[in-house]
């Protein structure tokens, strides 16, 4: 059984103005209305199960991410401090 992480941390400075601390890069509405965390979760759909499929993000963003994406709280990997890494 496959298992995907999506990376979606980091605050995106190098958009802003169009992107700040409560709406991240990976939240801004880019494409065609969609976001690129959405359009990312939506490219596995064929590729992994839903239930298989993990958000490592900032903790901050912990409710918007989960309730967009429809995750379960078990599947958001919330990074506690930003550091340019993973959670792990």
């Amino acid at each position: 059984m496959r298992h995907a992480i999506i990376l979606a941390g980091c605050s995106g400075t190098r958009l802003w103005p169009w992107n700040h601390e409560v709406l991240p890069k990976q939240l801004l509405p880019l494409a065609g209305g969609q976001t690129l965390l959405q359009i990312a979760y939506d490219r596995l759909t064929d590729v992994v199960p839903d239930n298989h499929r993990y958000i490592s993000a900032g903790e901050s963003h912990r409710d918007i991410i989960s309730r967009s994406l429809g995750l379960t709280a078990a599947q958001y990997l919330g990074e506690t401090w930003q550091r340019n890494s993973l959670a792990a």
